[in-house]
Parts: structure tokens; C-alpha cells; sequence
């Protein structure tokens, strides 16, 4: 199913609403004593706790997004890597027949990586986890370059040789590759988790900052004479009640 995370869009209604909130904290803190709501929710000072709270967790969000885009990098890159090896290697195979089985098709092999990275690119772009994780190098064509490594320390160094240096490199990049789902899956876990922290905060019914925001504007027009040009600046105040269930929470 569809887990598409369309960030740049999406989440530059958060960061507008964030700075709108905090030029009408400004403009609150203006007024002095002349803002003195009844319901302690509007208060400034409870505002303001609620504004930095959604500070912190817009920042928590800006942070799982970019661990997430971490992960998918780096797993770009190792692709990158095991398409230099596997050329050089097949360049030098050239040089020392034997070296790889003839049944091994090393360049259908190459192909298949490089599909792999154009596809996990793409999906990069977009953040979509789902296009990623299945744009990844299967298991059966990792143990297919694995054997490849495998076969190429053999030749050179003997089946009975240990030649950890050598092993470890590839296989780590192949081990690394392999456990890729599992931790784009966790960081996207913690991603959603942010989000749904985030939008409680903000959008929550009543008690989000948004929803604050709102009736503090009301009570200043219905409530307070204030001069035109802090009614003009007011006006242009506007607060979006963005969906509080963003497109990534989908399952």
C-alpha cells in the first residue's frame, strides 16, 4: 500500500502556521493589559507554553524526516559501491580467466543493480518508502554478487585462506543492504509517530494551537478597539486547519 511522504508540500503549511502564530504572540504581548481574555486557555502565557511545544515537536518531525532520507541515501550509496567492485572486478576477470565461474552472468548482473539504484533514486525524490523498499536488490540477486565475492577470494587467495579484510567490506555492504527494509520500515515508524505528536499539538479540537490561535483573533475583533492598522494587520492573520491524519500514517 501507499506510503508516499510528500513533505516539501505538505509540511510548509506547518512552518506558515507556526509563523503566524508567533507574529500574533507578538502582536498579544503588544497589547499589554488591553488582552485579558477569560478563559486562561487564551492566555498569552499558556499560548506561549503551547507555541514552544510545537516548536519542539516540528523540529522532532524535520529531524525523522531526515533520518529517513539518511537511511535511503546511504543505501544508494552502497549500491554505487558494489557497482564499482563488480565492474573492476569484471574488468580484471578479463585479464585472469577463471578467477569467476563462466556461468555467472556478470553483466545481467550490473543490469539488474543499476535497475535496482534508477528505481530507489526515484523513489528517494519523493520519499515514497514503499517504491524504495521495492526498488531494493533482492535477496536472491545479493547472494548472486555475494557469490561472485566469494568466488573471486577464492581464486586469489585459496578456499582455505582467511582473508577477513576482503571478506568483511563486502559483506557488510551485502548484510547492510539486506537489513535496509527493516530500518527504513522502523524509521518510518518513527516519522508517523512525530507527525501524529506534532499535529496533536497544533490541531488538536479545541486545545491545538490552532484552535487558539483562532479565538484569540476572535476576541480581539469582537472585543477590543483597536486602531486600523493593527485591524489590518490582524486581518491578514490566517490559520489552515491542515488534516490531522497526514499521507504517510497510511497503512
Amino acid at each position: 500500500m501507499s506510503q508516499m511522504i510528500t513533505h516539501s508540500n505538505f509540511e510548509a503549511g506547518h512552518a506558515k502556521n507556526l509563523a503566524q502564530m508567533k507574529l500574533l504572540l507578538e502582536i498579544l504581548a503588544g497589547l499589554g493589559e488591553e488582552y485579558h481574555p477569560v478563559n486562561p486557555l487564551y492566555h498569552i502565557s499558556h499560548m506561549r507554553s503551547i507555541y514552544a511545544s510545537c516548536q519542539i515537536l516540528q523540529e522532532d518531525v524535520d529531524m525523522a524526516l531526515k533520518r529517513l532520507k539518511t537511511l535511503m541515501s546511504a543505501c544508494i550509496q552502497l549500491i554505487y559501491s558494489l557497482e564499482e567492485k563488480l565492474d573492476m572486478i569484471q574488468r580484471f576477470d578479463r585479464k585472469r580467466i577463471g578467477e569467476i565461474p563462466q556461468a555467472i552472468d556478470k553483466e545481467s548482473l550490473l543490469k539488474k543493480l543499476s535497475e535496482c539504484k534508477t528505481k530507489m533514486q526515484l523513489s528517494s525524490i519523493h520519499t515514497s518508502t514503499s517504491g524504495f523498499i521495492q526498488g531494493l536488490p533482492s535477496p536472491e540477486l545479493l547472494s548472486a554478487i555475494n557469490a561472485i565475492f566469494s568466488s573471486v577470494r577464492q581464486a586469489r587467495y585459496g578456499i582455505n585462506v582467511d582473508h577477513t579484510a576482503y571478506q568483511d567490506g563486502n559483506e557488510k555492504m551485502i548484510e547492510a543492504l539486506k537489513d535496509a527494509p527493516r530500518k527504513i520500515q522502523f524509521a518510518l515508524i518513527q516519522y508517523r509517530h512525530t507527525i501524529e505528536n506534532r499535529n496533536m499539538a497544533l490541531y488538536g479540537s479545541g486545545t491545538g494551537l490552532v484552535d487558539l490561535c483562532k479565538e484569540s483573533l476572535r476576541y480581539l475583533r469582537q472585543q477590543l478597539h483597536l486602531p486600523e492598522s493593527e485591524k489590518a494587520l490582524i486581518g491578514r492573520l490566517v490559520f489552515i486547519k491542515r488534516v490531522m491524519v497526514h499521507s504517510a500514517l497510511s497503512a
